[in-house]
């Protein structure tokens, strides 16, 4: 079963390190789309999914820059039953958004028996569009 995991760092005995834990299951995929205000209304211009890269950005600066304009994020989550449904046979392609080169992210058809479903939200920062100055 596909599963949405996240990593704990955190001490064994003196050593750093870190585990793997469970949070969803039937988490098939998860994209991010992050929202760059290359204005100064705080309003995203456009969507990358590495901000780093942006504009031909090629040195930390830019990137740096890049990330400081942020204002919000497009998430994209294939979701799948955990359980197989007798009959059926998936034949769906699924668009999760667009890649760093802009080109479709897309997941399936997978031909099983699971049926899937995309969720899609966009979610504003308010803190970063609220630094933003003229």
């Amino acid at each position: 079963i596909p599963t949405l995991k996240r990593a704990e760092l955190g001490l064994d005995g003196a050593v750093l390190g870190h585990s793997t834990v469970a949070l969803v299951n039937g988490i098939d995929n998860l994209q991010f789309e992050y929202g760059l205000d290359t204005g100064t209304d705080g309003v995203a211009d456009l969507f990358n999914a590495n901000p780093a890269t942006v504009g031909g950005c090629a040195d930390e600066t830019c990137a740096v820059a890049n990330w400081r304009q942020v204002v919000s994020v497009k998430l994209s989550l294939l979701a799948r039953s955990v359980e197989p449904t007798q009959g059926y046979l998936e034949d769906t392609k699924y668009v999760l958004g667009r890649d760093a080169e802009g080109a479709e992210i897309i997941d399936g058809p997978n031909g099983e028996a699971y049926k899937r479903h995309v969720f899609q939200s966009q979610i504003a920062l308010p803190n970063p569009a609220g630094r933003k100055t003229p």
